[in-house]
């Protein structure tokens, strides 16, 4: 398990946890379905995807490979426009590409990214 992964895990014990306790008796009236969020580290708990355009550093920290430095780099290097992209940011290579593969989605793309960049959507 990576640095990345325990991160994640802790997390989402933590959340798994704070619900609980907020929620009181929910358990027992069983779960109830609410989409995942639209930004945040919360939409790692429902398998969603998380935008590299649009999440600050700390979240990115929670993508495996990702720690303080490349999550700047990933900022810094912004608009990214496909999951290509991230090879020019400094420190990711094709291992960390392959990593991220599942856990990054491009929404909203800037204007800037070009319509030959944009991923088909049908």
């Amino acid at each position: 398990m990576t640095r990345g992964d325990a991160r994640v895990l802790a997390f989402a014990a933590a959340a798994l946890l704070a619900r609980t306790l907020l929620d009181g008796d929910a358990a027992a009236r069983g779960p109830a379905f609410r989409p995942p969020p639209e930004r945040g580290a919360a939409r790692l708990l429902y398998g969603a995807a998380l935008d590299p355009n649009r999440e600050p550093s700390e979240v990115l920290q929670l993508l495996p490979g990702i720690g303080p430095a490349r999550a700047e780099a990933i900022i810094a290097a912004r608009p990214i426009c496909s999951l290509a992209d991230l090879d020019r940011v400094p420190g990711i290579g094709r291992s960390t590409l392959r990593a991220l593969a599942g856990s990054l989605a491009f929404r909203d793309l800037p204007r800037n990214c070009g319509a030959e960049l944009r991923p088909e959507t049908h």
